[in-house]
């Protein structure tokens, strides 16, 4: 399962005192606050902001402790190089280090490795099952990718399922494509009015293609 960690990054930078509190505590070899600083180092503003060597070496030292929140990062920072040389094969493993212990996050990652050969040979039924991992905790990403497998496969009953589940939850594909369905009658009776209401929810985040479609009509 995903693990929240209690820590808001705002506008305001940590304090000097809270920011050699967390130093202190991963330096002991805390996980969490290893993570933690490097969490800190990454993304609060005027604390060491895009000291990415320092980040990796953080979120590796927790990583390297099973801790699963580090583990994605970890595969994220490998995905693009920040802080190391871009290496996929790196990401995946990383990824699959933390899908391993039920992240769902990494599952969802792992599935999008998977599904175009990053880091891994391409294997649709990997990406698959990882993808439904992911969107049976809740994952609204998986949720809406889920969807669109299903959908792919001709069965529209569960791509409906899922899409909706990823439109209610809050996902701007999942939203358009769920308007999609209705206008189409896809998996779902036609009805205008619920494809008009998702359509706009989705284009009211900013996502292009509701707000192309919005503009046409």
């Amino acid at each position: 399962m995903d693990e929240t960690i209690n820590l808001q990054c705002t506008s305001e930078p940590f304090c000097e005192t809270e920011v050699a509190t967390i130093r202190q505590n991963a330096e002991q070899g805390c996980a969490e606050a290893q993570f933690t600083l490097g969490l800190v180092l990454a993304r609060c503003d005027g604390v060491e902001h895009g000291a990415w060597t320092e980040v990796v070496k953080w979120y590796r030292a927790a990583a390297e402790q099973g801790y699963a929140p580090a583990q994605h990062e970890m595969g994220v920072l490998s995905s693009m190089g920040c802080g190391m040389e871009r290496n996929p094969s790196e990401a995946a493993k990383w990824y699959r280090k933390a899908a391993e212990q039920g992240y769902s996050m990494s599952q969802f990652e792992l599935a999008h490795c998977y599904g175009c050969g990053f880091g891994v040979p391409k294997d649709m039924q990997e990406s698959f099952k990882w993808c439904k991992l992911a969107a049976e905790q809740g994952n609204a990403g998986a949720q809406a990718q889920l969807g669109t497998m299903y959908m792919a496969e001709g069965d529209a009953a569960a791509s409906f399922e899922w899409t909706r589940k990823a439109a209610e939850n809050g996902d701007a594909v999942g939203q358009y494509n769920l308007a999609k369905m209705y206008a189409q009658g896809h998996g779902v009776a036609k009805d205008e009015n619920a494809a008009s209401k998702w359509l706009r929810l989705s284009a009211e985040q900013g996502f292009g293609p509701a707000i192309q479609v919005l503009e046409n009509h």
